[in-house]
């Protein structure tokens, strides 16, 4: 029942121009995991498995791959020596270290990243996500065919081990993107991941966002402007409240109505 394919995905937002865009524009930030509030996102770790010459030509491989070009010979011959140095487990250590931190730079710098909750009332999204509950949070029909490719996070309580030497890596690497720490298991999250969009955006079919959510607190000439962007979108909108609970901690999620272009 857990796994059951839900019907909406939401999107917390601060009410700012990138909110504003995707109302507007029908377009989707893609981030980078640098910038996300979690220094754990898309990190990776090596085990020491693989001779050398495996190491020098699986890490030239990835750090190609990676950069997304093809390294000199001066770059090569520097990293053989760095490599070639580690003879000892104490050093294999170090180049362990040493080259996931240089992989993990580009891990969380090279593929843009947009998150979605299956939780459309979660306090604590609301808080963290949508700027102390004076944002929005969006709501998307999943069950569109429209929707982008977007995978559900996985969460653990170790990173996956990935043994560099390995043939399967990249396929690995892309699964980093997909898991967190069971710490952010509450927020249910799915994400979109594209190598090719970083600090930029993406379309969408403006057929699929179907819902926004005003926060509890959001103020009300904030609420003016998004009827007003509301009130000219091309497809058919519903605006919802999030309230207080009376009687325990948690929100209410109430239609305000809903919007059509005419």
């Amino acid at each position: 029942m857990g796994d059951e394919k839900p019907r909406h995905l939401y999107k917390y937002c601060h009410w700012n121009k990138y909110a504003r865009k995707i109302l507007w524009n029908n377009e989707l930030y893609l981030n980078s995991a640098k910038n996300f509030n979690d220094p754990f996102d898309s990190c990776i770790m090596f085990n020491l498995k693989g001779s050398n010459d495996e190491w020098f030509r699986a890490t030239i491989d990835m750090i190609a791959e990676l950069s997304k070009r093809k390294l000199t010979q001066e770059e090569k011959e520097e990293w053989k020596k760095k490599i070639y140095f580690a003879d000892t487990d104490e050093l294999k250590d170090s180049r362990r270290e040493f080259v996931e931190q240089l992989v993990m730079g580009k891990t969380r710098t090279n593929s843009g990243i947009c998150c979605f909750s299956k939780e459309k009332d979660n306090i604590l999204m609301w808080s963290h996500y949508a700027k102390d509950h004076t944002g929005i949070c969006l709501e998307f029909d999943y069950s569109n065919p429209a929707f982008p490719p977007v995978r559900k996070v996985i969460y653990e309580e170790n990173y996956p081990p990935i043994n560099i030497v390995d043939i399967n890596n990249k396929e690995k690497i892309t699964d980093l993107y997909f898991t967190k720490s069971k710490d952010w298991e509450y927020e249910n999250e799915y994400r979109i991941s594209n190598v090719d969009v970083i600090n930029d955006t993406i379309e969408f079919d403006p057929q699929i966002l179907t819902g926004v959510i005003c926060g509890e607190a959001m103020k009300e000439k904030d609420v003016k402007q998004l009827i007003r962007f509301l009130s000219c979108r091309s497809t058919p909108l519903t605006l919802y409240k999030a309230e207080r609970k009376k009687y325990q901690f948690g929100l209410d999620i109430e239609e305000i109505g809903r919007f059509n272009y005419i």
